[in-house]
């Protein structure tokens, strides 16, 4: 496969509740930073790992595709204890993932939807992986409540691992998986859960293309599966979802995966 990308720094002021595993949130990020643009050459993609492609995917990344940042994933820049923080400042971060596609030492990848992509790099960064698999010697440890990642969505039932009783557990990754959303399924979502923005952040919006919405630290270039609830709520846009219908046999898949892990939380 061959591939350019058109990256953007953007200025704007925006919140969108993209459903995602290991995200919870409770405030809201406002950034601004000043436009700093790149052009790349074609890219030449590996295929040597097994990622899933979306059938008839219509929606691409293209020389002309712009990419800018999601203030949804600005928290595991901005949160130092989590267990997905990302120990580099964003855009120092952007810089060198620039670099990385420039030299073609990335693979991209269709994701659950027609409008999510994703971006496989070496970890540039010394994140660790935000998920333990749980054993004998462990299960004694996980905790449970209903917890929700923004103000707009329900609660649901989580488990997971307190970051400070398994800290010296947690091992280093090998890769990035860079998830990104197109700009319409932004707007879409946005318009669906009542966000409202002003005129410049509306501008901003419509020069991008696809945004990053996530960063997940993981051992090999393998997507990880999304949580049940996750694919669950995805059905509900009303409800922080995507409106991407339930997959049977990729919940299965998540179900067999998260019955033997589970992700870890600074709380």
């Amino acid at each position: 496969m061959h591939s350019a990308l058109h990256l953007t720094h953007l200025s704007y002021f925006m919140l969108l509740a993209i459903t995602r595993s290991c995200g919870y949130i409770k405030t809201k990020y406002i950034e601004s930073c000043s436009p700093n643009k790149y052009n790349y050459k074609l890219l030449t993609q590996s295929n040597n790992t097994s990622i899933r492609t979306a059938p008839n995917s219509t929606i691409m990344l293209s020389s002309t595709s712009k990419i800018g940042l999601e203030p949804f994933c600005y928290k595991q820049f901005d949160r130092k204890n989590s267990a997905n923080h990302i120990p580099m400042d964003k855009f120092i971060f952007l810089d060198k993932l620039c670099e990385l596609i420039a030299s073609g030492d990335c693979k991209f990848a269709d994701g659950y939807a027609e409008f999510c992509k994703h971006i496989f790099v070496k970890n540039f960064t010394n994140s660790k992986l935000g998920i333990l698999e749980i054993t004998p010697e462990n299960e004694h440890i996980l905790k449970s409540d209903y917890l929700r990642r923004t103000e707009k969505e329900l609660p649901v039932l989580t488990r997971w691992f307190p970051l400070h009783k398994v800290k010296h557990l947690i091992k280093e990754a090998d890769y990035l998986d860079i998830i990104l959303y197109s700009r319409d399924q932004i707007e879409k979502e946005r318009r669906i859960m009542g966000e409202t923005t002003d005129e410049n952040v509306q501008n901003n919006v419509a020069d991008v293309d696809f945004y990053i919405v996530s960063i997940v630290p993981l051992s090999d270039m393998n997507e990880r599966p999304m949580v049940p609830i996750t694919i669950m709520r995805n059905a509900l846009i009303e409800e922080g979802g995507s409106g991407v219908p339930i997959d049977r046999n990729e919940y299965i898949k998540s179900v067999n995966f998260w019955s033997k892990h589970a992700i870890i939380i600074d709380m």
